[in-house]
């Protein structure tokens, strides 16, 4: 099973994607983490730097990689805005599985208190709430044409997540 976690910053990708990787035994990538290895520096300092449409590239980039790698079994942890270029859309298309996990922005921005200095703006607004409501309902409509099952993790703790995960992957492989 080759399967992609997605949906914004703060909805529990990396969390999930971790304990899927553990309890499934598959190997996990993170477009971030290759982004940041490829690229030689952090997100941050990529897109203060060289702007974000050089940090999307790099992800596709990345993307592809993993994409192309062909094994057998992968969890692939999503950056929140891989769905931002539509060449990704094709990319996570040749995936078994795309899982969108969504949130409330209110519970998003809560959830990242104290790591959106680390992470850079997405628009600037200087609010993050704001920010994460504008992202969120922009971004909506494109997590949910890519996925192939969507789960709301607003009121989930992380291990319950990744049981209803594989509870589905169980149901669609039978």
């Amino acid at each position: 099973m080759r399967m992609a976690l997605i949906g914004p910053r703060g909805s529990g990708k990396s969390t999930v994607s971790q304990l899927l990787t553990e309890r499934l035994r598959y190997p996990l990538s993170s477009t971030d983490e290759l982004v940041e290895s490829v690229m030689g520096a952090p997100i941050s300092q990529i897109v203060e730097s060289k702007g974000w449409p050089a940090f999307r590239a790099g992800e596709t980039q990345c993307l592809r990689q993993i994409i192309n790698d062909e094994a057998p079994n992968v969890i692939v942890d999503c950056g929140g805005g891989i769905i931002e270029s539509e060449i990704n859309h094709d990319l996570l298309a040749q995936l078994d599985c795309v899982v969108f996990l969504n949130a409330k922005p209110e519970t998003l921005v809560k959830r990242l208190t104290g790591e959106m200095d680390q992470r850079p703006s997405l628009t600037k607004s200087g609010d993050e709430l704001a920010e994460m409501k504008q992202i969120c309902s922009r971004r909506l409509p494109l997590y949910q044409q890519i996925a192939d099952l969507e789960v709301k993790t607003t009121f989930l703790r992380p291990d319950e997540i990744a049981s209803i995960i594989i509870s589905s992957l169980n149901m669609i492989e039978g």
